[in-house]
């Protein structure tokens, strides 16, 4: 059971505790003359094989409401288990955010102004509760061997170039930010843009805050349900683990980069020097390849 403020979620595994939950909830209600909101009680059944079958469920005579998406503080949960909704929704009011701030600012100002504020205005609302999501969308490929150079250098750095492309929701916004300081249309390269202005992609802060939240659970010194959930995790075999959480993620990621010869620690900062280490290599493999040799990185 969670509650926030004036909120309550109750959860079980199977649809008969879940009633009964229900109904002791009832009780208590009655108990000390409290009542609920019809209208905004509803219930959902998470299966992400979607052969779920939810039985009605009431409280007291009121038959509840089944959704297929529920709204809890800001993120969107889908009865499949997926974020795609929760990450499009982001999107679109990080995309409200962006051009309510280029129609205050005209003329536009400097290029480092520019990157401040969509950081501290846009940034944040685009990669809100990205360590709930996180773990869901960004995908830890396999190192795959390939005797093309080009497809060599895509296997080498698997993660950077999967999470940098243009079709990443939480990145093409950051992209068409970039765009719009440097003046350029849409077929100007990823790779180009980011050395020019010295940026890097979102997934790095992503993955950051992921570590960072792992490390905040880890030290949790109350018996809270959030870290018992983690205890639970940390009891299962990660590297067989199918199911995407911030446990696998991370074993996966340490996994990625020691086979690369980096090494993943619990400092989150070092961490975040490794991965953006790892993406300018990635960058400069790029450039060379296409023979650009004089470029180099902005900082």
């Amino acid at each position: 059971m969670f509650t926030y403020t004036d909120d309550l979620i109750i959860m079980s595994e199977n649809v008969d505790g879940m009633q009964k939950a229900l109904n002791n909830l009832a009780e208590f209600c009655d108990k000390w003359k409290l009542d609920i909101n019809p209208s905004k009680s509803k219930f959902m059944c998470l299966d992400q094989t979607k052969n779920a079958k939810c039985n009605i469920l009431k409280y007291k005579d009121l038959n509840l409401e089944q959704l297929k998406e529920y709204t809890y503080l800001g993120i969107i949960f889908s009865e499949n288990g997926s974020f795609v909704s929760a990450i499009d929704t982001l999107y679109k009011k990080g995309i409200k955010s962006y051009f309510k701030l280029l129609k205050i600012l005209n003329p536009l100002p400097s290029a480092k102004t520019m990157l401040h504020l969509f950081d501290h205005l846009v940034k944040p609302i685009i990669l809100y509760g990205c360590e709930i999501w996180g773990p869901c969308n960004i995908k830890i490929p396999e190192f795959i061997q390939n005797e093309n150079s080009w497809k060599r250098l895509q296997a080498e750095f698997t993660l950077e170039y999967k999470m940098s492309k243009r079709n990443n929701p939480f990145e093409k916004l950051h992209m068409q930010m970039c765009r719009k300081i440097l003046g350029v249309n849409n077929k100007t390269s990823i790779a180009g843009i980011y050395g020019e202005l010295g940026r890097y992609p979102l997934y790095i802060n992503i993955i950051q805050q992921c570590q960072r939240y792992a490390t905040h659970i880890e030290n949790i010194e109350k018996n809270t349900l959030l870290q018992k959930i983690y205890k639970s995790f940390k009891q299962s075999d990660p590297e067989n683990d199918n199911k995407p959480n911030i446990l696998s993620f991370n074993y996966n990621l340490s996994k990625m980069y020691k086979a690369n010869n980096n090494f993943i620690s619990s400092n989150v900062h070092n961490n975040t020097y490794i991965f953006k280490e790892r993406y300018r290599n990635f960058w400069y493999k790029q450039i060379r390849k296409f023979g650009f040799s004089k470029w180099d990185w902005q900082y």
